[in-house]
């Protein structure tokens, strides 16, 4: 090694969609470092998007390898966490090897085989015990889509696994999952904090396919003697259960549905896609599907969620759209093209001089699964300039995520103020544009790696070493991270919510009717 190195006690692994993040942490949970490995998402058909699982290992060993390059040793580590992306269908046979490539959250091929399964149990009683209406995403239609075209492979299947939790069980040997996952694959009683036997019977899940739920800091095993020797870990140590990406992003943010840390905050990130999160003491469900409710990955506490599917990818859209030149020429083009939009949307005034944006070129998740539904430019005109596009954007997207905040103020949640998180938030004018139209203060969230930071806080929540709370009460964002709303920004953009509404539901019969004659042309 270089120099001395420095121990880690606590490890945290975030399997995203693009890549894993594997963050070490001290022993009072403050971050050394984070690496990150990337790896594919396979889209061999319209619709489709799946990974393989060895390509998860495989990134692994090659993050702590990147840790231990960066002087961090990894021998004698206290815990370990997971967090990862949810909804995803891993099939196991009877020797723990998978059944083909994981159908990811960004799979839509099940579409029929979601309706079916809302109409077989009912939006309502879905919605009271799932905590959700359904949609492509989740992990009981992949199932049924599972069972119509490829009933050997299912009949084959002995273990059924969410992402991170086949990674936990080839570190340890152990088959389980967490609450927080668990509820976002539509056979979870969210309030019971435990699959649902309706549910399971209504997506036909064979006898014993589904693994136990346990909370999010118990430790589920402890890393065996195969993982140690390939990964250079020591054997024994405990792996907790972990979380879901979007709690594991919220405890490292510090909400855990806490009086003490976070009382009136609701958390708003932004990625590829974008969530509006809110955590809570009880489970609580918005009756028009507006909202999900999930089980957090704090003991005993829930949260509810507005998603939409193209945050900083409708940005990342604009920019490669108009990227100069060639289409390989416009890859090495799109990050000057980006910054050159941001910095014009910057300068345009609320409004985007009467242009307005939706952002749903992936379609819709809330508050009714709407695949068909599109992105749109609403007010176009001779003087409409690239920069005014791009603010329509940038606004486009924190009106969706409004739409999701007043859906979790009508449940009588108090939301003072908004905390940001993910890569897009941390470049201007995201924060602004977002405090104006929540008419809120923004605070930026002090890290861009909250998955993996709140899983390895829950390592050390599960091993004793300090608690969720303790971790929280250290979040403290500076002075220079707030950013006031503009109130006269504030005052347009109340006006302008109303009209984003509007033109969604008007453009729902044209986006259906398109939808349905692209094939055709």
């Amino acid at each position: 090694m270089s120099g001395a190195s420095r121990q880690a006690r606590f490890l945290g692994l975030d399997l995203g969609t693009s890549g894993l993040k594997a963050l070490a942490t001290d022993a009072r949970g403050e971050t050394l470092t984070c690496v990150s490995q990337p790896y594919p998402l396979l889209c061999p058909h319209p619709g489709w998007a799946e990974q393989a699982p060895a390509a998860w290992w495989a990134a692994l060993g090659a993050a702590l390898d990147a840790l231990r390059a960066q002087d961090i040793a990894l021998d004698a580590l206290d815990g370990i966490g997971l967090s990862g992306q949810m909804h995803g269908l891993v099939l196991l046979d009877a020797h723990g090897e998978p059944l083909g490539p994981c159908q990811t959250w960004a799979d839509s091929r099940c579409e029929r085989e979601a309706r079916a399964f809302e109409r077989r149990v009912g939006r309502a009683r879905l919605l009271r015990i799932a905590g959700s209406h359904v949609y492509t995403s989740a992990t009981a239609p992949k199932l049924l889509w599972m069972r119509q075209h490829e009933p050997d492979r299912l009949r084959t299947a002995a273990h059924l696994l969410l992402p991170k939790d086949e990674v936990r069980f080839r570190l340890t040997g152990t088959l389980a999952t967490d609450v927080s996952d668990a509820s976002g694959t539509l056979l979870c009683d969210v309030a019971a904090r435990d699959w649902s036997a309706e549910l399971v019977a209504a997506a036909q899940v064979p006898a014993g396919l589904l693994p136990p739920v346990v909370e999010a800091t118990a430790v589920a095993g402890t890393v065996n003697r195969e993982a140690a020797r390939t990964l250079g870990l020591r054997a024994g140590t405990p792996v907790v259960a972990g979380g879901g990406d979007a709690a594991c992003a919220a405890v490292g943010q510090g909400l855990l549905g806490d009086e003490a840390t976070d009382r009136g905050v609701a958390l708003a990130t932004l990625g590829t896609a974008g969530q509006l999160f809110a955590a809570t003491r009880e489970p609580c469900a918005a009756p028009d599907g507006a909202l999900q409710t999930l089980g957090h990955a704090v003991p005993g506490r829930w949260f509810v969620m507005r998603s939409i599917l193209a945050g900083g990818a409708a940005m990342e859209w604009l920019a490669s759209l108009l990227a100069p030149g060639t289409a390989e020429e416009a890859a090495n083009e799109r990050a000057a093209t980006l910054a050159a939009l941001l910095a014009g949307a910057a300068d345009e005034s609320a409004g985007a001089g009467g242009v307005l944006f939706l952002p749903h070129l992936d379609g819709v998740r809330s508050p009714r699964m709407d695949p068909a539904a599109s992105g749109a430019f609403v007010g176009l005109g001779l003087g409409t300039t690239r920069a005014r596009l791009a603010r329509a954007v940038i606004e486009g997207v924190a009106l969706a995520l409004r739409e999701g905040l007043d859906a979790v103020r009508a449940l009588g949640i108090p939301v003072e103020r908004v905390r940001l998180a993910g890569g897009v938030n941390s470049h201007a004018p995201w924060p602004q544009i977002q405090a104006s139209v929540y008419g809120l203060p923004v605070e930026r969230g002090t890290t861009d790696d909250a998955s993996a930071l709140g899983a390895a806080w829950l390592a050390a929540a599960g091993v004793g070493a300090f608690t969720l709370e303790d971790a929280a009460a250290r979040i403290a964002p500076r002075p220079g991270d707030v950013t006031l709303p503009d109130p006269r920004a504030a005052e347009a953009y109340a006006q302008l919510a109303r009209l984003h509404r509007s033109a969604q539901r008007q453009l729902r019969g044209t986006f259906h009717a398109l939808h349905a004659l692209a094939p055709r042309l």
